[in-house]
């Protein structure tokens, strides 16, 4: 069963479900899985500068575990419902994923 997604503050940004972020510099993208038939498989999206993504929170990972970090929507997640999304150019460990200083600000 899937934890609860929370806030969490790391690197002085406050990352919250439903909080949304600019892209601000170009050559990133989103990546995570969308459903197939009989599994998932991987996908991925480019971001362009000036693309609004939203923050679905921190935590929630798979099972018992503590989480994935910070993870994330957007129009073109919900189009194809894209689950375990995240950012690309992200640092922190297995457990703290999270975008690097200046790649997004918060609106």
């Amino acid at each position: 069963m899937r934890g609860v997604r929370r806030a969490t503050t790391l690197d002085g940004v406050e990352y919250a479900p439903n909080a949304k972020f600019r892209v601000v510099k170009a050559g990133c993208s989103l990546h995570g899985m969308v459903p197939i038939r009989g599994g998932m498989q991987g996908w991925r999206v480019n971001l362009e500068v000036g693309d609004v993504i939203e923050c679905t929170g921190f935590g929630a990972g798979w099972g018992s575990d503590p989480g994935y970090g910070v993870e994330w929507t957007s129009e073109q997640c919900r189009a194809v419902t894209a689950s375990h999304v995240e950012f690309s150019h992200q640092i922190g460990g297995i457990w703290s994923y999270r975008p690097q200083p200046g790649w997004l600000e918060p609106l």
